[in-house]
């Protein structure tokens, strides 16, 4: 950067340098590094800007090629108190940085620039930003490169801290030397840092608030990519096999869904269907270097194809003879000359639905040509969609449990209603006696109807007819059965050691007790009636031991057959 020495004022300065990349007509704006701070808040310190009413205004310095010297006016004011260490940057939108100064010391006049510790100020002094070479990374305050886009980004392009994002707003965040871009995921997004800074998953991405997408490649050719940023004014992507320009003028313009924002005139085709194959060949194949293509390169020498020249040359020899028109008949086939044909020839027969390969060396096979010599050369039948229905069916058929469901069957089943379900039980006896395995359907039905008579038979004898009778508990209770049949009598019994003495049970009747036990313990019930010797459990003796158990209830039959009063119980728990 020139001295400002002699200069009254240092609001209108001119800066003078020369420039280090090709800009031509790119409008050039200085930037102010404050070291080991950062740009300056103020940048650029032009004295003459570009504003959206005039975007060319006089004296706006544009860039040239490469070499060229150019002087730009700045305003030395802008950068504030003197005695900083500072570098001074000259960059375009479209092309990055075009020349950055060796370090800058300002003396306490104000408008005084001297060299670094005795360094004379030289353009071609290194500095605290020179880039590595091919504009891809740049010396931080540290001694170390940094990966940045070798396009134009500003302050405003970084995460901040204190800041808060919206959901799919793209920052730059530096991590390990590594800048890449990040999209918000999320909304009111503040002090998250894109990378996770410490813990087990320190340096992966902060997924719950951010994303990472693929960075802005410059102006090189790429594969297109979902979510990706793009920077360069000038940005071309292969995709499907087409090239597409972005003319959208957004930037940075970030792309998730392509064929939406083709529809919407962000993209535009410029390859593809318009362009030839060779075109495209020669077009890709003529780009300067090698141009990064997803993860393959091409390269600018003899096998600079899409296929290698030996996968061409391998294509290129096969032979058009092995594949021969249709035909329609295996007659056909074989009347093909065995001189005509060529080792390993194909043909497909119309009335065979199938390809055949002609083996030249083979002693066997479907067909032989009809001129064969020597025993040796015949055609092979493809198996492959060659089937008609019938061999199908036949070759399924002839797998072990695949018997034919002929229509025979079919209307069987489909008559089961009326011809089995529907057919009447002639022929049925009912007996009461249990099913054997020997026994028909028929039969069976039988048997089970005459068990099902005997059950209500057996239970309509003992259904009481009159409204239960209470007795009242006691060790001693007498009981009235005189009356209908059948006679019921509820008893709840707190004593577990009771008589039942019975009265007036004629000859050939039945009463029934309901007794409920109020404890878990073991009840000896004695029964009893005047002329009648009683037999309980069809053993002799008047006494029922019963095991209760507490809120459970058992029944008792009481039946006389003449001089005999039969007592029986009934284990069930009601």
């Amino acid at each position: 950067m020139g001295s400002i020495k002699g200069y009254i004022q240092d609001v209108n300065v001119p800066a003078t340098f020369t420039l280090e990349r090709d800009c031509v007509d790119e409008i050039i704006y200085i930037d102010v590094y404050i070291i080991g701070t950062g740009k300056l808040a103020n940048s650029p310190i032009n004295v003459i800007l570009p504003t959206i009413a005039v975007p060319n205004p006089p004296g706006l310095v544009k860039g040239a090629t490469k070499g060229t010297k150019v002087s730009v006016p700045v305003n030395y004011s802008l950068i504030g108190a003197p005695g900083g260490n500072y570098s001074f940057v000259a960059r375009t939108v479209e092309t990055g940085v075009v020349f950055s100064s060796s370090l800058l010391i300002l003396a306490e006049d104000g408008f005084t620039a001297e060299g670094y510790q005795g360094n004379t100020i030289d353009p071609s002094v290194g500095t605290i930003l020179k880039t590595d070479g091919d504009g891809t990374k740049f010396l931080n305050d540290q001694g170390q490169y940094v990966e940045v886009n070798a396009v134009a980004i500003s302050d405003e392009d970084f995460w901040v801290n204190n800041e808060s994002y919206p959901i799919n707003v793209a920052k730059l965040y530096t991590y390990n030397n590594i800048t890449s871009w990040y999209i918000s995921v999320v909304g009111n997004n503040e002090g998250n840092t894109p990378r996770i800074l410490s813990g087990a998953n320190a340096g992966e991405v902060n997924t719950d608030y951010w994303k990472l997408v693929s960075a802005d490649t410059s102006q090189n050719l790429i594969k297109y990519a979902t979510d990706s940023i793009f920077k360069a004014v000038t940005t071309v992507v292969i995709k499907d096999s087409k090239l597409y320009e972005l003319i959208s003028e957004t930037r940075p313009y970030l792309s998730t869904d392509f064929d939406a924002e083709l529809t919407a005139g962000d993209w535009q085709l410029i390859g593809g269907s318009t362009m030839s194959n060779t075109e495209i060949r020669d077009s890709l194949a003529n780009l300067a270097g090698t141009e990064r293509l997803g993860s393959n390169s091409i390269k600018e020498d003899s096998n600079r194809s899409f296929i290698t020249d030996s996968e061409r040359n391998k294509l290129a020899s096969i032979d058009a003879t092995h594949y021969l028109p249709p035909i329609q008949t295996t007659i056909q086939l074989t009347a093909l000359t065995e001189a005509s044909l060529s080792d390993k020839a194909r043909v497909y027969v119309e009335d065979e639905i199938s390809d055949f390969f002609y083996d030249a060396h083979a002693v066997s096979g479907d067909y032989a040509p009809d001129d064969q010599t020597g025993g040796t050369g015949f055609w092979k039948k493809v198996a492959v969609d060659g089937e008609t229905a019938a061999s199908i069916k036949t070759k399924y058929e002839s797998n072990p449990n695949t018997n034919a469901f002929t229509d025979v069957f079919y209307n069987i089943l489909n008559t089961f209603s009326t011809s089995v379900l529907g057919v009447s039980l002639t022929g049925l006896s009912i007996t009461n006696a249990a099913i054997t395995a020997a026994d028909t359907i028929l039969s069976a039905f039988g048997k089970v109807q005459g068990q099902i008579n005997y059950i209500i038979q057996s239970l309509s004898t003992k259904v009481p007819v009159s409204t239960p009778v209470v007795l009242t508990d006691s060790t001693n209770i007498s009981v009235d059965c005189s009356g209908e049949d059948n006679k019921l009598f509820v008893l709840s019994a707190n004593n577990t050691t009771f008589s039942l003495a019975l009265q007036n049970l004629a000859d050939g009747r039945t009463c029934q007790f309901i007794i409920t036990p109020q404890s878990t313990a073991t009840y000896n019930i004695t029964l009893s009636h005047a002329g009648l010797t009683m037999l309980v459990a069809n053993a002799a003796g008047a006494t029922w031991e019963l095991a209760a158990e507490t809120g459970k209830r058992y029944r008792l039959f009481v039946t006389t057959v003449g001089s005999v009063g039969i007592c029986s119980f009934d284990e069930r728990k009601y």
